[in-house]
C-alpha cells in the first residue's frame, strides 16, 4: 500500500520567491486500481507523481510502499525501489532515440540478474504484443508515431512487473484513437496493479478512473471514487415508450436523443420521457500475466553493457571526443617530453653516443669544485692526471689498461726523401703491451726506435704506401715502421671533411684521438725515464717567504758537478744551480780573478709549499707536489756548476729522485690517458657515479645540456604542474558536457532504475577509455616526437646526430599512472555532482 503523510515540496531559488508545489498532501492508494490525479496547469500534479517515484525530493512529510519510508531510502534502496516496484510513463515517452524499440524496453530488465527459466525475448513480445507493438522491436524511436511511442513507453513500463504505474497525461500529445489504445491498455493494467494517472483530460477521467484526486494550489481539494450516475429529463410527445440506447459513446447518445425528439414531434399527444443514463466501465478484462513474474536479483549493469553505453556516448559526440582526445594526447606528449627533461638519462644517452660512434677507448676527467669557507671563493679545476686523479679512477673504474698519452709529436717523411715536406702533428700512445683491440698489419713495436702509426697518418697525412720497414721521423729522431693500425676513417660519411679541414668539433677529436697517433715501445718509455730531468712548473720552494719558484727542474746527485758544498745525504737536503744561488746572491762571478766567489752568512733554506694543503683547494691537484718526498723544509747542501745548470737546477738524493721520477711518469708525464674497457656499459655507470667524465666533446655537451635541465628544474616542475592542471581541466570539461549533453537520458536510466552507481561507472568507464585512447596515442607521439628530435635537432643542440632524447621507461611509467590517477580524479568532479541530482532535474537538463 502507498501511504503519503503530510508532504510538503518547496521549489526555492534565489531570483524569485519560495514556491510550495505541495502543501502538506495526505493520501492512501490501494494495491491497484486507476486513481486519476486531475486540476489545472501548476496546481503540483506533476510534482506530486514524481515525488512518488523518487524522482524529485521533498521537505517534509513521508511517503511509505509497503512500511518502506522511501526518503530515508540510501542511493542503492532507492534505484531498488524505482526498477522494482514502480513504472513510469511520461507525457513525451522518454524514450532513448539512440536505441532500438527493443533496446529501450529490455533496459530496465539489463540490472537484474533472472533465473535459468527466464527468457527476456519471450517476455519482450510478450510485452510487445500487450501494446499491439509486435514487430517493431528493431525499429529507432525516429520511426514511430506518438502513440506508437506511447505503447513501446506503456510496455518498456510493465515489463519488470512494477507494482505501481505512474504515467504523467500519458495521452496529452495523442489523437483520440491512440489515446484509447493507450488508456485500454492502462486500465486492464489496473485490474493487477496501481495506476496512477495525471490527467486534465475530464472526459478520460470520467471514464477510465477508479478514483478521482482533484488538485489545487498544491492541495487536495476533491477524493472521491468514480461510480456516480448521470440523469437526463424531456418532456416529449410520444406514442413510443420503453425506448432502451445501450452501448453508446457520449456524442452518440446526444444523437439517439435527438432523433427520438425529432420522431416524438410529429404526434399530438404529449408524454414525459426519462432517460437514464449509467456510467459504464470499460476493459473489465485483464492483461494475462503469464511472464510477468519471475524471480530476480538487482546486480546492477555488467561490464559489457557499461562498456557498450560508454561507447554508445563517445560515438554520438565523435568530433568533440576526437578533439578531446588530441588535446589530452598532446598535453600527456608535453608532459612525458617535460618528465623525459627532468630525469634526463644521461649515462643512457652516452652510451648510445659511444655504441654509435664505436668507442673501444677513451681518456676521462674529473672536474673539482672547492669552496673556501674563510675567503668565500670557489675554485674550479679540471682534473686529466695526478695521483689523486689516479687514485679514484682506479677505485671506481674497470678498465682493462692504461696507456699514456702525450700530445703534440711531430711525425715526418725520412730526410732522405726529395721534397718531403708534409707532417702530421700527432697523440704518441706508450704501450706496456700488445692491445687487442687494434686491427693492424705487420707488427708491433718490439724496439727503442720502432713505432707503428695510423693508415690514416699514411695515407692522408704523409701521403705514403708500402710504409712498413721504412724509416720516417718522429720529432727529428729516426724510428722505423713496424705496423700500420687500421681505422675506420675511410667510412665515415666526413672524410671529405676531414680532407678540407671544414669539419666539426667531434670531427677534429676523432681525428685526433682516433686516426692521428703513433704506438710506441715500452723500451722507448724507459729510455726517457733513464735520460730525462723532471721540469716541475709547480716547484713550490719558499725562501724568506718571498719568493716562490714556481718553475724548477730536478734531477739526481750523481748528474752534478759540485761548485761548492757536498751531496745530500738526507732527504730533505738539496743542490741548487748555480743560477738560483746568484739570484739569491751567495755567488759571484770574480771578474780579476777568474774564478766563482762563494758568501754564505748562514745556512740556506726553503720551505716547501703543501700544494694539496685546504688553502689552495684542488688548484695543484694535477702537479706533483714536492711536499711529499722532501718535507716542509728543504736544506741547501751545495752549488752545482755552471754547466749543470742546463740540465737541472735543483739535484736531490738519488733514492728520492727515483720515486718522485716513477711517480711523475705515472702520473703526471702525459697530457691525458687512455682507458681500454669491455663494458660500455658498466663503464658508463660507474663514471656517472663517481662524476668522472668521458672526454669527448659531445659528451661534454650532453653533461653541459643535463646541468642545465638540472638548474632549471624548479621552472621543469612549475611546467609539468601546470600541464598536469590543464590535463585536470580537460577531463572535467570533457565529461561535464558528456553528462550535460546526455542529462535527460540519464534521467530516463535512473526513473528506469538504472542504479546511480551503474551511471556512475558508464561515465567513469568513458572517462578511462578517452584517458587509455589518449595516453595509447601518446605512445605513438612520444616516439615520433622523438625521432623528430634526435633527426632534426640532436646536431644543433649536441654538434652531432645521436640520441638525444631517450626513451625514459619509469619516468615513462610514473607518469602514465599519474595522468589515469588524474582522468580518474577529474572525472570524479562532474559525476560526484551526476550522484546529488535527482532524476527528474536530469530529465530537465538541469546539470
Amino acid at each position: 500500500m502507498l501511504i503519503i503523510q503530510n508532504v510538503k515540496k518547496i521549489y526555492s531559488d534565489n531570483k524569485t520567491d519560495d514556491v510550495i508545489a505541495l502543501d502538506n498532501v495526505s493520501l492512501e492508494f490501494p494495491e491497484k486500481g486507476m486513481v486519476f490525479i486531475t486540476g489545472k496547469s501548476g496546481c503540483g500534479k506533476t510534482t506530486l507523481l514524481n515525488v512518488i517515484a523518487g524522482l524529485d525530493g521533498y521537505n517534509q512529510g513521508d511517503i511509505f510502499i509497503n512500511d518502506m519510508q522511501i526518503n530515508r531510502l540510501s542511493d542503492k534502496l532507492s534505484d531498488k525501489y524505482r526498477n522494482e516496484y514502480l513504472g513510469v510513463i511520461f507525457q513525451d515517452y522518454s524514450l532513448l532515440e539512440q536505441y532500438s524499440v527493443k533496446e529501450n524496453i529490455l533496459l530496465p530488465l539489463r540490472i537484474r540478474e533472472y533465473d535459468d527459466s527466464f527468457n527476456a525475448e519471450d517476455k519482450l513480445e510478450y510485452v510487445l504484443k500487450c501494446v499491439d507493438m509486435e514487430g517493431y522491436g528493431l525499429r529507432k524511436p525516429s520511426e514511430l508515431s506518438g502513440g506508437q511511442k506511447q505503447r513501446v513507453a506503456i510496455a518498456r513500463a510493465i515489463i519488470k512487473s512494477p507494482r505501481i504505474l505512474l504515467a504523467d497525461e500519458p495521452t496529452g500529445n495523442l489523437d483520440k484513437k491512440n489515446s484509447d489504445i493507450v488508456m485500454t491498455i492502462l486500465k486492464k493494467l489496473s485490474k493487477e496493479i496501481l495506476v496512477i494517472i495525471v490527467s486534465h483530460d475530464a472526459e478520460e477521467t470520467v471514464k477510465y478512473a477508479d478514483r478521482v484526486i482533484e488538485m489545487s494550489d498544491g492541495k487536495i481539494i476533491l477524493d472521491k471514487e468514480n461510480n456516480a450516475s448521470y440523469d437526463y429529463s424531456y418532456n416529449l410527445k410520444s406514442a413510443a415508450s420503453n425506448i432502451s440506447i445501450c452501448n453508446v459513446e457520449r456524442e452518440e447518445l446526444i444523437k439517439e436523443i435527438d432523433s427520438v425528439v425529432c420522431e416524438c414531434t410529429g404526434d399530438s399527444k404529449e408524454y414525459d420521457m426519462t432517460i437514464s443514463c449509467k456510467k459504464k466501465h470499460v476493459a473489465d478484462e485483464n492483461i494475462d500475466n503469464n511472464g510477468i513474474n519471475s524471480k530476480y536479483k538487482i546486480k546492477g549493469l555488467n561490464f559489457i553493457k557499461i562498456l557498450s553505453l560508454a561507447m554508445g556516448n563517445m560515438r554520438r559526440k565523435k568530433m568533440r571526443f576526437a578533439i578531446t582526445l588530441g588535446i589530452l594526447s598532446i598535453i600527456s606528449l608535453l608532459t612525458i617530453m617535460v618528465g623525459f627533461l627532468l630525469h634526463y638519462p644521461k649515462k643512457d644517452v652516452v652510451e648510445e653516443f659511444i655504441n654509435l660512434r664505436k668507442y673501444y677507448t677513451t681518456s676521462v676527467y674529473e672536474d673539482r669544485t672547492f669552496y673556501n669557507e674563510e675567503e668565500k671563493i670557489k675554485s674550479e679545476i679540471t682534473l686529466y692526471n695526478g695521483r689523486s686523479f689516479f687514485e679514484n679512477i682506479e677505485d671506481s673504474l674497470d678498465y682493462n689498461d692504461v696507456v699514456v698519452c702525450k700530445d703534440d709529436i711531430s711525425i715526418t717523411k725520412n730526410e732522405d726523401v726529395v721534397g718531403s715536406i708534409l707532417a702530421a702533428q700527432a697523440c704518441a700512445l706508450y704501450l706496456h703491451k700488445d692491445n687487442d683491440y687494434y686491427d693492424y698489419e705487420g707488427n708491433f713495436p718490439n724496439k727503442a726506435n720502432e713505432v707503428m702509426v695510423s693508415d690514416y697518418i699514411v695515407y692522408e697525412e704523409l701521403k705514403m704506401s708500402n710504409v712498413i720497414g721504412k724509416t720516417i721521423l718522429i720529432n727529428e729522431e729516426p724510428f722505423v715502421v713496424s705496423g700500420i693500425v687500421n681505422t675506420d676513417y675511410s667510412n665515415y660519411e666526413y672524410l671529405y671533411q676531414i680532407r678540407t679541414r671544414s669539419y666539426s668539433e667531434l670531427i677534429q677529436y676523432e681525428e685526433e684521438t682516433k686516426f692521428l697517433f703513433a704506438i710506441f715501445n715500452k723500451e722507448y718509455i724507459e729510455d726517457i725515464y733513464g735520460d730525462w730531468a723532471i721540469y716541475i712548473d709547480q716547484g713550490n720552494f719558499m725562501y724568506r717567504e718571498d719568493s716562490l719558484y714556481n718553475s724548477i727542474t730536478i734531477n739526481g746527485q750523481n748528474n752534478c758537478n759540485l761548485l761548492w758544498g757536498e751531496l745530500p745525504q738526507k732527504s730533505n737536503e738539496i743542490i741548487i744551480g748555480y743560477d738560483i744561488a746568484e739570484e739569491l746572491g751567495y755567488v759571484k762571478w770574480n771578474q780579476k780573478t777568474g774564478r766563482i766567489e762563494t758568501f754564505f752568512e748562514e745556512p740556506i733554506s726553503f720551505e716547501v709549499t703543501d700544494l694539496y694543503d685546504e688553502e689552495y683547494g684542488y688548484d695543484y691537484y694535477d702537479s706533483l707536489n714536492l711536499y711529499d718526498y722532501l718535507g716542509d723544509k728543504v736544506t741547501v747542501v751545495g752549488i752545482a756548476g755552471i754547466s749543470d745548470t742546463l740540465n737541472a737546477n735543483v739535484y736531490i738524493k738519488d733514492d728520492v729522485y727515483k720515486n718522485i721520477k716513477e711517480d711523475y711518469f705515472k702520473y703526471f708525464y702525459g697530457e691525458k690517458y687512455l682507458l681500454y674497457y669491455d663494458d660500455i656499459t658498466k663503464f658508463v655507470n660507474q663514471c656517472e657515479k663517481n662524476d668522472i667524465v668521458i672526454d669527448n666533446p659531445i659528451v661534454y655537451n650532453i653533461i653541459s645540456f643535463a646541468a642545465l635541465l638540472k638548474e632549471a628544474k624548479i621552472l621543469l616542475y612549475v611546467v609539468i604542474t601546470l600541464l598536469l592542471l590543464v590535463l585536470f581541466l580537460v577531463i572535467v570539461s570533457y565529461v561535464s558536457y558528456s553528462i550535460s549533453d546526455s542529462s535527460r537520458s540519464i534521467g530516463i536510466m535512473r526513473t528506469l532504475g538504472i542504479t546511480n552507481r551503474d551511471i556512475l561507472k558508464i561515465y567513469s568507464q568513458e572517462a578511462l577509455m578517452l584517458s587509455a585512447l589518449s595516453i595509447i596515442v601518446t605512445f605513438l607521439e612520444t616516439n615520433i616526437f622523438l625521432r623528430f628530435i634526435n633527426n632534426k635537432y640532436s646536431e644543433q643542440i649536441l654538434g652531432f646526430k645521436t640520441v638525444f632524447l631517450a626513451w625514459n621507461h619509469n619516468v615513462m611509467f610514473v607518469l602514465v599512472i599519474i595522468i589515469c590517477i588524474i582522468c580518474i580524479l577529474a572525472s570524479a568532479i562532474p559525476i560526484r555532482k551526476l550522484s546529488k541530482l535527482y532524476p527528474i532535474k536530469l530529465m530537465k537538463n538541469m546539470y
